[in-house]
């Protein structure tokens, strides 16, 4: 984990701002719940806030907590396309989804980058506890292969030797003793975690800022207390089933693909019910919505290439029943 933690660190360090999938929008929800102590509440603060702030906020919310304390007082580190004109005209050597990388960037971090930094850091230990439950989760899957294979072959052996006194016992068992009989379930575990630290993909993510390692934490808790209920007493499972409630719910303020989990702690079929709603935007808010969307990417925006009006559909939930199936 502390190997994880260093290359996450470096790449932190070494990646030009917005090198991460959608850091920018990203940056901007945390940064405005930050300068406003709250959520957006309307259209004009959405767009403030980027197309990120239709996501839900928990990641969010935890960075702009130590972001707020940040002084951002002064002239603006970050270099925005979209803040003059002028800029356009600047040749990019990389595609830098709407922010142009200078040497305010670096080392030692003030204002807004010093917060863009403080989000990266906050993914990174995210990172980190996935991988640490990682561990853990393996190591109860061995485990519980190794009680299950111990038995199977005590039984066997008692059948084939049953005027032996005592038959003889594997100093230890695991998942993997068919293939190598004294390998510890311990190292299987820290295998399983070093493959999921050293993904490429899942460090670099792990290292931007964004909210997918803490969905990766949360939904490794689910899975992990979800795979503990097994042979657990009426105590304990009613315990670990508040828990998984818990961390599904984590997950689904963290993003909402985690709507998925829910269906799965009991096994059964969820029938939603709710209300869809079609919201007519005027061709002025059409193309405010477009305009928007180009500056966040960087583009040229002719209002004139807008001839017909957008609409924003919405499932409003009134209720769910849960069917055995």
């Amino acid at each position: 984990m502390l190997l994880y933690i260093v290359v996450a660190a470096a790449h932190a360090y070494l990646a030009p701002l917005t090198t991460g999938p959608d850091e920018l929008a990203h940056y901007e929800y945390a940064r405005f719940i930050a300068d406003h102590g709250r959520l957006p509440q309307n259209y004009t603060e959405r767009d403030q806030a980027s197309y990120k702030s239709d996501q839900p906020p928990l990641y969010h919310l935890i960075t702009a907590l130590p972001a707020a304390w940040v002084d951002v007082n002064g002239s603006s580190l970050l270099k925005r396309v979209t803040d003059h004109p002028r800029r356009q005209l600047i040749e990019r050597t990389r595609h830098a989804w709407g922010l142009y990388n200078t040497e305010d960037e670096r080392w030692p971090y003030r204002g807004e980058v010093l917060r863009w930094q403080i989000g990266r850091w906050i993914a990174i230990l995210f990172g980190a506890a996935t991988v640490a439950v990682t561990f853990f989760m393996a190591r109860d899957v061995f485990d519980s292969l190794s009680e299950k294979e111990f038995s199977g072959w005590y039984r066997k052996s008692a059948q084939a030797d049953s005027k032996a006194a005592s038959p003889p016992k594997p100093a230890r068992f695991n998942g993997l003793s068919i293939l190598a009989p004294n390998f510890d379930s311990g190292w299987v575990a820290l295998a399983a975690a070093a493959v999921v630290a050293f993904i490429p993909r899942f460090v670099l993510t792990g290292s931007m800022l964004n909210y997918e390692t803490t969905l990766a934490f949360f939904s490794a808790l689910f899975l992990w207390l979800l795979l503990r209920m097994e042979n657990k007493n009426k105590l304990r499972i009613t315990l670990y089933a508040m828990l998984v409630g818990l961390f599904a719910g984590l997950a689904i303020t963290t993003k909402l693909s985690a709507i998925v989990f829910p269906p799965e702690i009991v096994g059964d079929v969820v029938v939603a019910e709710g209300v869809w709603t079609a919201n007519e935007l005027t061709m002025e808010q059409t193309k405010e919505v477009c305009a928007a969307q180009a500056r966040e990417e960087g583009k040229d925006f002719d209002e004139d290439e807008v001839t017909t009006c957008m609409t924003l559909y919405q499932i409003s939930g009134t209720g769910a029943v849960v069917a055995a199936k």
